[in-house]
């Protein structure tokens, strides 16, 4: 290096220390040409199994010609790159494989015209003057066409796909998207709006694709001064607040419950606190850190911990979990694992080629391969592999380098399936394995509309051939909405309009048979499926949710009928395992079935029995023993062997056998050998097969799912077809088959309990028993019917136990429910699905937003004679009608005593326990009564079970008022007092309230109205004569026009409601709802259900109400804008 060359570093040394002092130093070494470019870098030279030498080399203008990556033992990875004549733009990438890449450069432009791959796969590109992109052309026939077009403050780029799909989006001139427009299903254009904040913290507002003529239905983001969330609010009003103070993060989901974030002064989060539905306390998850930021210890809310130890380039090494005990991980130099030991001290060891692909996996199962780049036209793809159990895979490519064939040999039996493929590269052909010994073999095409989607699926790949599955309709955001199923059945899927969140799926057919099936759907604020009725069995479900999202409760009662059928409980500990299940049938003893965990040193998750049945695991925390079963199992946590008998039936035995992608592949046990290929094909063979037919069944896959299963039936072994039936599958929201028809037979029904075991139509669980026709059950996963299980792909799962047989590999660090690594997607079976049992779907506000609240709905309400008096429906009215979306079922009650000082005694506050809004209670005395209600405020706020108080606040004052005050005391009115006290739970204390505020004292409202936060404003009426005059109504008008985004009034006398009504609908233009609640429904129906519409100034304004036996007559007034 020359010596002008100063202050380029060569050796750094970063070093990272805990606050408890544990340090760690990361070590690299540098070294430059003499123009000063690094040449090489050397990271941690000290320490050989992690030493990685990087050489560059450059050109003679200082262009990178190639990088080499070597480790210290010498192995070397080289990517190289070669230049056009001026030496600025490569026209050649090598990589370590030799694979080549050119590419053909603009010389002006500087931009790509032509890219062609290691098997000449020629990709070209257009552009315009401007050097923007407006075509791309493969060789496969797909292309892209982009045109630009200048709107004055926006602009627009319109992309046209090969299919016809199209695509438009409108940018401002910031470049941020306001419009985007996809040609819909049936041709007509989808557009999604976003609107931004102003003052660009993000998106402010983005609505769901809306079809012409459909309202645009928004979801709105607001965020603080700093830029951070504050609410993200859906469509139907359902709402996720966050609230930031200091290093806390505040979340309060859609239902209003609570949990918060503490944070690191490094941004990563120090400790979660998540409600506990079974006490006052939080559920702590806490985490540490090492010196790099990495984590090295998460402690579950039940003090279980994982804890985790890295080397010095903050790689894993060392596993401590509670679940699957200790698993020790290597690494090379380049970064991919060398080797993992489990706890069962079984070691699997990797090697990789020079392109850091996976080439031998070796394991107490055997040795498993991978040859690449081997195939015709097939750089850089799979050519062969082999499982450890010896299943194989080969696969040959077109010459445009598509998969053309893929063959699985299985015990030695090719089968193979086969692709083809339109001008413009979709797939449009699936030919299945030919069946042993018979001839001919099934072919599946794949049809397409004019604007790209796919239509149908039908048998063949010429014209014409019977359809097994048809498109029909789909909504502008692209959920189907009508398919035509074979055999003529129908299934039609109704969305909700404002959410787009599946209301009902009605089946009909096929032939005459009518309608075969309707299941109709609601869910609560946090997007949990709380009913599911089944209305052509007459079935309806219900479900109740925890705080944590949790089941905790099913019913089933057959419509119309009033007592359930059925009725379960389910009852967790902190982090989520099953502790009992209660179920009550009609005329029968209650079934109270009892969960243990963690006995004879099990894993602390792990269940160890179930009333009398027993669990055993290894030390990898994988459960060796169930109920008459024994598992083995291979290093990928797959049974390899299971052992078992139904009840005190013969010992049955099946084995398994993997193909090199880790799919099941072989089932073999004394009665039946099932051969699996990719999902797609099974044979079933007997094994006796005299007599006894074989079965080689092909699933159909349209929309993500197996819509038809053909059955070619052979009559012996190596004979011919003799007969061909096909099963078609009806799925509902999660994707369990829940009906199947064949041709124009009356349909079979399935039922499951919401963990996934088979029940009948009453809920009670079938016998265990091999399945001849279809096995996809729940959530669409095959059921292993003989021995109870569900083999959900990457792990087998136990419906009946509700749990996985093997810890989840994939957890979400945050959540108190996923330390639990063998729980069923946290304990919630209803909403959530895991399609790879590897890890569940997303579940809440952003992700799977499942319900519409119903705004404008029939409110039976005690409405007796103080205001104040608990009345759950009325405030869910006041919610629904456009109210606080955050709400607690009753009204928080705040009970104070208060006595001002006088000749002997101090001013004094005791306020009264409420179990469910305080923890405790507490009397202070002082001679200052303002700073007796800051204290008693500050007091609040440290003992309230939730900070956030909403649905109401009544603050009710009692006590003398005939003491005299003592010299030297601080007095106040009343009212000063009690508008002392509301500010100071409001404000000094930081208790926001949002909904309707009471201070009470001797038959008086003080403070009649006040709205907070802009949420909503309550004014009340107390006496019977006091009622409501016109000064009254024009006041708590016009302050809530200012303040209010609703007014909610109470009049227990009833009179006046038409005048009422007329001033509502002429004096509130800027207020959004008015809702009105009459104590005896003065002038309505003696009982039954009333609505009766009326119109003033244009305002809809709806009167509903209940009344009955034993239930005041009320009204409700709901005025919606």
């Amino acid at each position: 290096m020359t010596a002008w060359l100063i202050g380029l570093p060569t050796r750094t040394l970063s070093t990272g220390c805990t606050s408890a002092g544990e340090c760690t130093t990361r070590e690299s070494t540098f070294d430059y040409d003499g123009k000063g470019n690094p040449t090489v870098t050397v990271v941690e030279p000290n320490h050989p199994a992690l030493k990685l030498t990087t050489t560059t080399a450059y050109g003679p203008f200082g262009v990178i010609t190639s990088i080499t990556k070597t480790d210290n033992a010498g192995r070397s990875r080289t990517d190289s790159r070669e230049y056009n004549a001026d030496q600025l733009y490569p026209t050649t990438t090598v990589n370590a494989a030799n694979h080549r890449t050119v590419i053909v450069t603009h010389s002006g432009l500087g931009v790509p015209i032509s890219t062609t791959d290691p098997n000449r796969f020629e990709t070209t590109f257009r552009y315009d003057r401007f050097g923007r992109l407006r075509e791309t052309n493969r060789s496969d026939g797909s292309f892209e066409r982009i045109t630009h077009t200048n709107l004055g403050t926006r602009q627009r780029t319109t992309t046209t796909v090969a299919g016809g799909g199209q695509t438009t989006e409108l940018v401002d001139q910031l470049g941020r998207t306001r419009e985007l427009r996809v040609t819909a299903f049936d041709g007509r254009t989808a557009t999604t709006y976003t609107d931004h904040d102003p003052l660009g913290r993000g998106i402010w507002r983005t609505s769901r694709p809306a079809l012409p003529g459909e309202t645009p239905q928004y979801t709105v983001t607001l965020y603080d001064n700093r830029g951070r969330v504050t609410s993200v609010t859906a469509p139907d009003g359902a709402k996720v607040r966050h609230e930031y103070v200091n290093l806390e993060t505040h979340t309060y989901d859609a239902k209003g419950v609570h949990s918060y974030t503490i944070d690191t002064v490094d941004g990563q989060a120090d400790s979660r606190y998540e409600d506990d539905p079974n006490s006052a306390t939080w559920l702590q998850t806490q985490f540490e850190y090492g010196p790099f930021g990495e984590t090295t210890k998460i402690t579950a809310p039940d003090k279980t911990a994982q804890t985790m130890h890295h080397d010095p380039r903050g790689r894993q090494t060392r596993l401590d979990d509670p679940s699957s005990g200790t698993t020790i991980t290597t690494y090379n130099a380049f970064g991919a694992v060398a080797s993992a030991t489990d706890a069962e001290n079984r070691t699997t060891t990797f090697t990789y080629d020079s392109l850091g692909r996976v080439e031998t996996v070796t394991s107490p199962d055997g040795v498993a391969t991978n040859i690449w780049d081997t195939a015709d036209h097939g750089r850089g793809k799979l050519a062969q592999a082999r499982s450890a159990t010896g299943v194989t895979t080969r696969h040959t490519y077109n010459e445009l380098s598509q998969a053309e064939t893929t063959t699985w040999t299985i015990e030695g039996t090719p089968y193979e399936f086969r692709y083809g493929y339109d001008n413009i590269g979709r797939n449009n052909c699936i030919t299945y394995p030919a069946i042993p010994g018979a001839s001919g073999r099934l072919t599946v095409g794949h049809i397409y509309n004019s604007h790209g989607y796919l239509t149908q699926v039908k048998d063949g790949c010429e014209a014409g051939g019977a359809v097994y599955w048809a498109a029909e309709a789909r909504n502008g955001t692209g959920q189907l909405e009508r398919e035509r199923l074979g055999n003529g059945a129908v299934s039609t899927r109704a969305y909700r309009p404002i959410t787009g969140l599946l209301d009902r799926i009605v089946t009909t057919g096929p032939g005459t048979v009518g309608k075969v099936g309707e299941i109709a759907y609601d869910y609560d604020d946090n997007r949990n499926v709380r009913q599911r009725n089944d209305l052509v069995h007459q079935r309806d479900e219900s479900y109740h949710h925890d705080t944590l999202n949790r089941l905790d409760g099913w019913s089933i009662q057959h419509t119309g009928v009033g007592q359930p059928v059925l009725n379960a409980t389910y009852a967790y500990d902190s982090v989520g395992n099953l502790k009992t299940e209660t179920v009550q049938r009609p005329n029968q003893p209650e079934e109270n079935t009892a969960y243990r965990y963690a006995e004879d040193g099990a894993p602390p998750h792990a269940l160890t029995s179930r009333d009398n049945d027993e669990y055993g695991y290894n030390r990898a925390g994988q459960q060796t023993s169930g109920p008459h079963r024994t598992v083995q199992y291979n290093t990928a946590g797959l049974p390899t062997v299971i052992d078992w008998r139904i009840r005190q039936g013969q010992p049955r035995q099946t084995a398994f056998a993997y193909d090199p992608s880790g799919a099941r592949a072989l089932k073999r046990d004394a009665d039946q050998t099932t051969i699996t290929v990719a999902g797609l094909f099974e044979r079933r063979t007997p094994a006796d097969t005299s007599g006894i037919e074989i079965h080689n069944l092909h699933n159909i896959v349209a929309d993500g799912r197996v819509v038809a299963q053909v059955n070619r039936v052979q009559a012996a072994s190596g004979g011919p077809v003799t007969n061909t039936w096909t099963w078609y599958l009806h799925a509902d929201q999660q994707g369990s088959t829940t009906l199947t028809t064949q041709g124009n037979n009356q349909p079979t029904a399935q039922y499951y309990d919401p963990f996934g075991q088979r029940t009948d139509q009453t809920g009670k669980p079938l016998d265990n028993g091999r399945r001849d026709g279809p096995r996809q059950g729940y959530t669409g996963h095959e059921h292993d019917d003989e021995y109870g299980l569900i083999d959900m792909k990457g792990r087998i799962y136990d419906p009946a136990a509700r749990r996985f047989l093997t810890p989840d590999p994939i957890q979400e660090s945050v959540s108190s429910q996923s330390r639990n690594r063998y729980s069923y997607v946290e304990n919630n079976p209803v909403t959530r699905t895991d399609p790879t049992g590897y890890l569940p779907q997303p579940h809440g506000l952003g992700n799977s937003l499942t319900q519409q609240r119903e705004r404008f709905e029939i409110v039976g309400c005690a409405l007796n004679p103080s205001p104040f008096q608990d009345c759950t429906a009325l405030l869910n009215a006041i919610d629904d009608a456009g109210g606080p979306a955050y709400f607690s079922r009753t009204p928080t009650k705040i009970a104070v005593a208060a006595t001002p000082g006088g000749d002997d005694d101090n001013s004094q506050v005791t306020i009264v326990e409420q179990a469910a809004v305080f923890r405790g209670s507490t009397s202070m005395e002082s001679n200052d009564s303002k700073a007796l209600w800051e204290r008693a405020g500050r007091w609040l706020l440290d003992n309230f079970v939730q900070p956030i108080i909403v649905g109401g606040v009544e603050i009710a004052l009692g006590g003398s008022t005939a003491n005299t005050p003592k010299p030297g005391d601080r007095t106040y009115s009343r009212q000063t007092l009690f508008e002392h006290a509301i500010n100071v739970v409001i404000a000094e204390a930081g208790i926001k309230i949002a909904g309707k505020t009471f201070a009470w004292a001797k038959g008086k409202l003080f403070n009649p109205g006040r709205a907070i936060d802009g949420a909503a404003m309550t004014i009340a009426g107390r006496s019977a004569g006091a009622g409501f005059g016109k000064a009254e109504m024009e006041q708590a008008l016009a302050y809530a026009n200012k303040e209010a985004k609703m007014i909610h009034i109470l009049d227990k006398a009833g009179r006046g409601l038409d005048d009422l009504v007329k001033r509502a609908g002429g004096e509130s233009a800027a207020i959004r709802n008015i809702v009105f609640s009459l104590a005896d429904g003065s002038g309505l129906p003696a009982a039954g259900k009333f609505e009766v519409p009326r119109v003033v100034n244009e305002v809809n304004i709806i009167i509903r109400g209940w009344v009955g036996d034993g239930i005041p007559k009320i009204g409700t007034v709901i005025v919606p804008r």
